[in-house]
């Protein structure tokens, strides 16, 4: 693995996948708060809790290929965060 030091293009991947491990932090926390039952009905009458998780999962495939790509080039290994994509993929 490429120290962080090493170049201004490895010290740009390291903060980006940092970056991208918060946004999954931050979208899996905006799932999983509890909802007061007023919103879940709107959820479940007009179908925006479906569009919640589609967007859910949009967002976290992308900040997933973003991790796996910035790995690739300081030389880390992926593979846990490959079977997560799986995972969010086959939701």
């Amino acid at each position: 693995m490429k120290s962080i030091m090493e170049s201004q293009e490895v010290f740009e991947t390291y903060a980006k996948i940092d970056l991208a491990y918060y946004g999954l932090k931050m979208l899996n926390e905006e799932m999983n708060k509890p909802q007061t039952p007023f919103e879940k009905a709107i959820d479940n009458s007009t179908g925006s809790g479906s569009d919640r998780v589609k967007k859910w999962k949009e967002d976290s495939i992308e900040l997933l290929n973003q991790i796996i790509e910035g790995k690739k080039i300081i030389g880390a290994d992926f593979s846990g965060d490959k079977e997560t994509l799986k995972r969010v993929i086959n939701i």
